[in-house]
């Protein structure tokens, strides 16, 4: 196990769909600054899909074992 997923799963419910949210308009912002050519890094979405990835990862194990 990661050390980051190890701090994705010790925060509740609520703190992980605010996260969420704030990933998802990271990359909408990032998304909408690559088309007026602002950007400098374009791989700094894919981490921030990642992130997303971990965190639905880690609601859906707390939906399978019913926490």
């Amino acid at each position: 196990m990661s050390f980051e997923m190890d701090n994705i799963r010790k925060k509740s419910k609520q703190e992980l769909f605010k996260e969420l949210s704030k990933k998802y308009d990271q990359i909408r912002k990032i998304r909408f600054d690559m088309a007026n050519n602002q950007v400098k890094n374009v791989k700094e979405i894919r981490g921030l899909k990642k992130d997303i990835a971990r965190t639905l990862t880690s609601l859906r194990e707390r939906d399978i074992n019913g926490k």
